[in-house]
């Protein structure tokens, strides 16, 4: 039943090959952990056109194993004893396997866990016997040095993982073997880098006393071999203190063929960078008697500059030459290097017209260095169309419908048309991308929009155009927005009707600028475990094109992410922001005290908190103080009810965020988070004991377009007339 070959089959070596593995794994299974199964023997058969085929089988004994001193379910569950599975039995693997279990011990601070295995066999059984005596459980107290003379205990303490117990470290506080002989082998890596070629480092000397371990590394530095100089000859197209400028070896600095072949390479590199790719490098060193102390000369070929003769273009069938050729940006006579062609290969992808992207230099001729550059470029799909549907507590149902255009009038530019609706927002946009203005490279989207907005107070309609600017530079973005709207505030909550605003103010037309800067760190931008990131953008409104409002508003955000290994990851988040009207105030709202700088910034600017993604023991826009930038409305025909509070909003945000995100099973996992803060009507009166804090737990499912929660979030202070608790269900990390 374990073969796949039978008789009256179409002979397959490959099938005959599987089938001896296939038999052999199938011994090994039932305990035969010594089977053998060769390749199977042929015998032809040519008169009747057919192969007998003969496996040799070498059985072996039964397997047997005891287990003395702890589980054998344990060591099978954590793989401790591999040729349990489907491994064959051998003394390679027996070997493993002690060496498995003793880690595995000693992780749990059993570090002098003994393991002793005894072997007894016959014709019928091979029985093994595995004893492990745990003994005590001890706790590393301390690292440290001895005979480090030159490099001190805190530049040696970061290259070793052995330490004493360290808070979110799960490995920390207990020692094992094998990690202390890699710490040891970074030492002496580390001493060998720094020059000193005759380090011994160890072997460790360990105490005990209780149940506490102290190691001491002792090491024995030996001499150290440095650089005296470091001097150039044959460099001519380049300043020589630019080639020697961060290299690895330094006049003075130790020395390692390391170092060396790290320094040529620096210098191969910045000569590339200028074109001269046919660069040689040759090397002659000096040493004293005692070989302890070099002179270093390197001798530069620098060959031909290689430089730009044609740039000749292929593939492109609708898009134009003259912008293939502007964005590869290389004109007759410029330098021509390989970071120069992969920043054009770049650029061209950056169009978003290209499914494939090519370029490569023509082979140079003797004594001249000019190449012609060939691109070859093959354009994908220019038409898209998008649309999905989704869901979440303070948006409800939701759909996008999309149509993209990346390719128009052969130009490059990409155009799009968004049509998303959900039940509290609609939203209808058109706008225009193009990557250049003139020859720079500024990625730059002309829009036009309009956006009609349920809040919890009122109702809003926004209309009008962007023309947005943005550049990446390593891990920053840098922008700048112009925006120019009409708000048309209605709807308003019946509080706010009673006030009698005038019809004149719920219609404000803005006209702004924003330039704003993003530093961004994190490894992942959709699900981030490590870094950081800070965004810092002000916005200008002023009287241009009948504008009313004239203010400064002024945000920022900062996030960190720390990795608790495998606990999770610590998130946190701070925001603040505030608004300062500029000029004589053109809009006023009656819902606002005159003492308050918030009544002259219209409603639909102002800051408002609580929700899925600011305070998230709050529903939507219902953060705020009482009295100023939450509307206190008694009932009339109730006065002893508690009186309602209708969000109006405010010049000043503080939100400050902390969550634990942690695994459960597999893509699940679960969160605890504490918020708080609030918004205040004037960034002069933030005051922090008005600070609402809330608590919460979540659910986390990792999907393959990012983060979906189901958070609930309790007020730590909550007044009579609001929910103890809030549900929310959402697509995306808070932060």
């Amino acid at each position: 039943d374990q073969l796949r070959a039978g008789p009256e089959q179409r002979y397959s070596q490959r099938t005959v090959r599987a089938d001896a593995e296939a038999l052999e794994r199938w011994l090994i299974e039932r305990e035969h952990r010594l089977a053998l199964v060769e390749r199977a023997q042929e015998e032809l058969d040519w008169e009747n056109e057919r192969v007998n085929l003969v496996y040799p089988i070498s059985i072996g004994p039964r397997f047997e194993i005891e287990v003395t001193g702890t589980d054998l379910k344990l060591l099978k569950k954590r793989d401790l004893i591999p040729f349990l599975g489907r491994e064959r039995y051998d003394e390679v693997m027996l070997l493993q396997s002690t060496a498995r279990i003793r880690k595995f011990y000693q992780q749990q601070g059993h570090y002098r866990v003994e393991v002793d295995w005894q072997e007894q066999r016959s014709e019928e059984i091979l029985r093994l016997s595995l004893t492990v005596e745990p003994g005590p459980v001890y706790r590393l107290e301390s690292v440290g040095f001895v005979g480090n003379e030159t490099i001190s205990d805190l530049e040696l303490a970061p290259l070793i993982l052995s330490s004493s117990r360290r808070l979110f470290d799960r490995g920390s506080g207990r020692l094992v073997d094998q990690v202390l002989d890699a710490d040891m082998e970074n030492i002496r890596s580390y001493y060998l880098l720094n020059g000193f070629y005759e380090v011994a480092v160890g072997p460790p000397q360990i105490e005990s006393r209780d149940d506490r371990l102290r190691v001491i590394i002792p090491i024995e530095e030996g001499p150290q071999r440095r650089v005296v100089s470091l001097t150039f000859d044959g460099v001519e197209e380049l300043d020589p203190d630019d080639l020697a400028y961060g290299l690895a070896l330094r006049p003075g600095g130790p020395y390692h063929r390391r170092l060396l072949d790290e320094s040529l390479d620096t210098i191969r590199a910045r000569y590339e960078e200028q074109g001269f790719a046919a660069v040689q490098l040759a090397t002659e060193q000096e040493w004293n008697a005692e070989q302890t102390l070099v002179d270093i000369g390197i001798q530069v070929l620098e060959g031909p500059k290689s430089v730009v003769d044609r740039v000749i273009i292929r593939g492109n069938q609708k898009t134009r030459t003259s912008v293939i050729r502007r964005a590869v940006g290389l004109r007759p006579g410029s330098t021509l290097s390989a970071g120069r062609l992969l920043e054009a290969q770049r650029r061209l992808y950056d169009l978003g017209v290209f499914s494939r992207v090519e370029i490569r230099r023509s082979p140079g001729t003797p004594f001249s260095g000019a190449r012609d550059v060939l691109v070859r470029v093959e354009e994908g799909k220019n038409r898209r169309v998008t649309y999905g549907a989704g869901f979440d507590s303070e948006a409800g149902f939701s759909g996008i419908l999309g149509f993209a255009h990346s390719n128009l009038m052969g130009r490059a530019l990409g155009g799009r048309i968004d049509l998303r609706y959900s039940q509290r927002e609609q939203l209808g946009r058109a706008l225009i991308r193009q990557s250049y203005i003139g020859r720079a490279h500024i990625p730059t989207t002309y829009s036009l929009f309009y956006i009609a907005e349920e809040r919890e107070s009122f109702d809003s309609r926004r209309q009008g155009g962007q023309v947005f600017l943005q550049r990446y530079t390593n891990r920053q973005r840098h922008a700048i927005l112009y925006n120019y709207r009409l708000v048309d505030t209605l709807d308003v909550d019946p509080a706010l009707e009673a006030i009698e605003i005038d019809r004149e103010l719920a219609e404000v037309r803005i006209s702004s600028i924003t330039p704003s800067n993003t530093w961004d760190h994190r490894d992942d931008p959709i699900d981030p475990t490590t870094g950081w990131s800070t965004s810092v953008q002000l916005e200008y409104a002023f009287p241009l094109f009948a504008a009313d409002a004239s203010f400064l508003k002024l945000f920022t955000q900062q996030t960190g992410y720390f990795s608790l290994g495998h606990f999770g990851v610590l998130a946190a988040s701070f925001r603040i922001g505030g608004i300062e009207p500029v000029g004589s105030p053109t809009v006023e709202d009656p819902t606002v005290p005159e003492d308050l700088p918030s009544r002259y910034i219209p409603i639909s600017e102002r800051f408002f908190a609580g929700g899925r993604t600011t305070h998230r023991a709050y529903k939507r826009d219902t953060l705020g103080v009482p009295g100023e930038t939450l509307l206190v409305v008694e009932d009339p025909d109730n006065p002893e009810a508690e009186p309602r509070l209708v969000p109006i909003g405010g010049n000043a945000l503080l939100i400050a965020n902390l969550e634990y995100r942690f695994p459960i099973f597999g893509t699940f996992g679960g969160s605890a988070f504490i918020d708080a803060g609030n918004v205040w009507a004037d960034w002069r009166n933030v005051d922090l004991g008005d600070s609402r804090p809330g608590i919460g737990l979540g659910m986390r499912w990792i999907s393959p377009v990012g983060p979906l929660r189901v958070e609930i979030g309790w007020k730590l202070d909550k007044l009579p007339q609001e929910d103890p608790y809030v549900i929310l269900f959402s697509f995306g990390n808070a932060f």
